[in-house]
C-alpha cells in the first residue's frame, strides 16, 4: 500500500497543478469540494469494512478480545471526519494535522493488518471499493495535501 500511496499522492499533486492553473478564481470553492469528496470516500471505505465485518462476523468473533484496531481505526475515523470539518472551515489545525493523519491512515492500515489480518469476502463491494474507491481515496488526499500548500489556498487559512 505504501508505494500505491505515494503515487496516488504524486497523481494528486498534478491534479492541483491543473487546477490551480485552470481556475485560480475558484480555489476556495475547489477546495471545498474536494474536502467534501474525500470525506465522501473515506466514509465509503468505512461502510465497507463494517459491511466486511458484518459479513464475516462468524470468523472473527474469538478475535475480538485482542482485536485494539477496530477501536483505534474508530477513533481515528472520527479524528479524520473533524479534521475534514475544520479543512472545510479554513482552520489552521486542520491544515496542521492533515499530513499526519494521511501518514497514520497508511501506518494503522499496516499496523492492524499484522496484528489482527481482515477476513475479507471478494464480492462486488470489494472490487468496487478496492479498485475505485480506494485508489480515488488516495488521490484526493494527495490533491487536499497540495492545495493545503498552495498559495491561493494558503491565504484563505490566514485570514
Amino acid at each position: 500500500w505504501s508505494v500505491k500511496s505515494i503515487t496516488f499522492l504524486q497523481i494528486g499533486n498534478l491534479i492541483v497543478r491543473l487546477i490551480v492553473s485552470l481556475q485560480a478564481k475558484h480555489m476556495e470553492r475547489t477546495f471545498k469540494y474536494c474536502v467534501l469528496f474525500q470525506a465522501f470516500l473515506f466514509g465509503t471505505v468505512l461502510i465497507w469494512g463494517g459491511y466486511q465485518a458484518n459479513i464475516n462476523g462468524d470468523v472473527v468473533k474469538d478475535s475480538y478480545a485482542t482485536d485494539f484496531g477496530n477501536i483505534i481505526f474508530m477513533a481515528y475515523s472520527i479524528a479524520y471526519f473533524i479534521n475534514a470539518y475544520l479543512l472545510f472551515k479554513f482552520n489552521n489545525f486542520g491544515k496542521v494535522s492533515f499530513l499526519p493523519l494521511v501518514a497514520l491512515f497508511v501506518i494503522l492500515g499496516f499496523v492492524t493488518e499484522i496484528i489482527n489480518p481482515l477476513q475479507i469476502t471478494k464480492d462486488l463491494f470489494y472490487i468496487i471499493v478496492f479498485y475505485l474507491v480506494s485508489p480515488i481515496l488516495f488521490i484526493m488526499q494527495g490533491v487536499v495535501l497540495s492545495m493545503l500548500f498552495s498559495k491561493e489556498i494558503i491565504n484563505y487559512f490566514n485570514k
